[in-house]
């Protein structure tokens, strides 16, 4: 008798024990979760950082490409005028 009881409360000890080591891999598994969580959305803000960056960059040269386009226009439509205003003298 004495040695069932023994043997059930190894039994009890050994199942404690295991759930111990199982619960104890669930808490670390979970904090390894919310660590990469966390640096994947460290990695996420670095990039949405580097991007806002580069559509800024991008924005500065567009207007800057813009406002040499409109130049050169803007030229282009003087010199047609005077060549007109020369050709009206001439035939008028």
């Amino acid at each position: 008798m004495m040695e069932f009881m023994i043997i059930i409360l190894l039994i009890v000890l050994i199942g404690l024990l295991l759930y111990l080591i199982v619960r104890h891999r669930a808490q670390q598994s979970q904090a390894n979760d919310q660590q990469s969580l966390l640096l994947m959305q460290q990695h996420v803000e670095s990039l949405r950082s580097d991007v806002r960056s580069s559509l800024q960059n991008i924005t500065e040269n567009l207007n800057q490409q813009l406002a040499a386009v409109t130049q050169q226009i803007q030229s282009q439509t003087n010199n047609v005028g005077n060549r007109l205003d020369n050709a009206a003298k001439v035939i008028g």
